[in-house]
């Protein structure tokens, strides 16, 4: 079984390649912007390799995505301010469902943020659920999870709210911004990630991974 990783030097990458190394035998291709920062996973020898490969160039993701069973996409574009994430998500899941197409991969699997469809959204989870739309339209079967703060170091929203808790010992805060949230424990997402790629399916399937 050959699996691909794109956005694969992330938070939820890195970790993901270190358990599929560690716990299956899947042979394990990473796709990134900066192939360096997967250097501590050559020790892995032939059943990893890492390809730079940039999300919006379908052409170069198509080809290094040959080969591939089964292609994660854990790509987002929140943390740049340089660009309107909305719209460039939108056409980096086109550029990616495209090219995983053109490629004949024949499982997508997508990390995706909780939320009803029939709410009113934020504009990151609306981006999320609207990758999750492309997806489908262009790949034969996608599992998209959806879930919301991931629990472990280097997560962002963890580290956020890690970092409030440590240097404010008050936080003053309207009303309104009370909201329950559904965190799942890095550990348990993964085996989520993990199980998606032989879990037998027929048809694309959306999995809320929300914990209590």
């Amino acid at each position: 079984m050959k699996v691909f990783l794109t956005g694969a030097s992330g938070f939820v990458g890195t970790n993901l390649t270190k358990y599929l190394l560690l716990n299956t035998n899947y042979d394990i291709r990473a796709l990134c912007p900066i192939p360096a920062a997967m250097a501590d996973y050559a020790k892995f020898g032939d059943r990893f390799t890492v390809q730079k490969s940039d999300v919006f160039d379908g052409d170069s993701v198509a080809l290094s995505l040959t080969g591939a069973d089964v292609a994660f996409y854990l790509v987002h574009m929140m943390a740049d301010k340089s660009v309107h994430f909305y719209k460039t998500e939108a056409m980096a899941a086109r550029s990616f469902g495209e090219a995983a197409r053109r490629a004949g991969v024949s499982r997508v699997i997508y990390l995706s943020g909780l939320g009803r469809d029939a709410e009113t959204l934020s504009e990151h989870l609306a981006s999320r659920h609207n990758t999750g739309d492309i997806l489908r339209e262009l790949a034969p079967l996608v599992i998209e999870f959806r879930a919301s703060m991931i629990i472990g170091a280097g997560s962002i929203s963890f580290e956020i709210v890690k970092n409030l808790v440590k240097k404010l010992p008050v936080i003053t805060l309207p009303k309104w911004s009370k909201t329950l949230t559904q965190p799942i424990g890095l550990n348990d997402a993964l085996l989520y990630l993990a199980a998606g790629i032989e879990v037998p399916i027929k048809k694309h399937e959306i999995v809320e991974i929300g914990g209590p």
